[in-house]
């Protein structure tokens, strides 16, 4: 799929920024709302870490450890099959990954909750 959406955008118009790909999804959604809860009550810090991983090997281009650590995890991130198609493209055209912020629902909410949602910010050069 990654190799169709290159053709049909145009390698060169992607290598040269007149084309950009933007990608929306949530990372992890954790607490007993969400049926995901494998690290109890002190999550956080355990849920940033998971998701810093993912990103940081989506970023690498290791695809293939992206999508078991997804299976592994039981992973709540709704969209890591196009994170993993960007990702892909990206190691395709030969663009370098980094993550550019991250956050949950807790660090901008005023009250504490069981249950919180991650965002993480990829971007491609």
């Amino acid at each position: 799929m990654a190799n169709q959406l290159i053709e049909e955008l145009g390698k060169e118009n992607l290598l040269s920024g007149k084309t950009a790909i933007i990608a929306s999804s949530d990372f992890t959604h954790y607490g007993p709302r969400f049926g995901y809860v494998p690290y109890g009550n002190r999550a956080e810090g355990r849920v940033k870490e998971d998701d810093l991983s993912l990103a940081h090997l989506l970023c690498d281009g290791r695809l293939d450890e992206a999508f078991a650590f997804c299976k592994e995890k039981r992973s709540t991130v709704c969209g890591y099959a196009v994170a993993l198609l960007v990702a892909s493209i990206a190691q395709k055209v030969q663009a370098q990954g980094w993550v550019a912020n991250y956050y949950t629902s807790l660090d901008v909410a005023s009250t504490a909750d069981a249950n919180f949602v991650a965002y993480s910010t990829i971007l491609w050069r």
